[in-house]
């Protein structure tokens, strides 16, 4: 038959010791979860101030994170605009002619511009609204998903007709039987191509 051990009575100090080291581990925990939290928002003390965009914010499909909403207009306008956008034309398809026999509009001469200065604001704006928690959990939440704006562009009836009569001598010559471009309808059929951005396409020159 087995013996029962006697169970031993518990030191008085280590009655009080006990609790004491219970309190101590919960405190630490305590504390460790706090010093892990200064340590995150000490983490993005200096993001929080930074005055440039955050990371991963895109407008019209250009990164501008890292940017001042200076750079980022100069980086928009000097790569996008000027670089991409002004030099897009719209042909004038000449009478009898083949593809190649165009009058080419441009994008430039039509006052084609994007406005980027609202999209600018809100990509800047992105983040800094809100408490710390809430400025933190958003810029986070551009690692995983990123932030995409897109600006508006308009044109210019004025230079779109300027532009189309600087060619009317040139294009009423190809016609043999008396017609003559009807200027205000090419115009018309040219701002229809600019509002979809249908850059390169082709346009039948409509005749009075």
């Amino acid at each position: 038959m087995s013996k029962k051990r006697k169970k031993q009575p518990v030191p008085l100090a280590d009655k009080i010791l006990i609790p004491i080291l219970a309190l101590a581990v919960i405190g630490a925990g305590i504390m460790l979860a706090n010093y892990k939290s200064f340590i995150r928002y000490g983490k993005y003390d200096d993001i929080l101030k930074m005055d440039t965009i955050y990371n991963n914010i895109f407008i019209n499909n250009m990164e501008v994170g890292g940017l001042t909403r200076e750079q980022a207009l100069e980086k928009l306008t000097r790569v996008q605009q000027q670089g991409k956008f002004e030099p897009r034309v719209i042909n004038l398809q000449l009478p009898d002619g083949g593809l190649d026999d165009v009058v080419a509009i441009t994008y430039k001469e039509c006052g084609m511009k994007y406005d980027y200065a609202p999209e600018i604001e809100e990509a800047y704006s992105y983040g800094r609204k809100g408490s710390v928690k809430e400025r933190i959990a958003a810029i986070e939440e551009l690692e995983n998903k990123g932030e995409f704006y897109t600006s508006e562009f308009s044109w210019d009836r004025d230079m779109v007709v300027a532009a189309i009569k600087k060619h009317e001598d040139e294009i009423n010559a190809q016609y043999l039987n008396g017609e003559k471009m009807d200027v205000e309808r090419t115009a018309d059929m040219v701002e229809g191509m600019l509002e979809i951005d249908a850059y390169d396409s082709h346009i039948d020159i409509p005749t009075k």
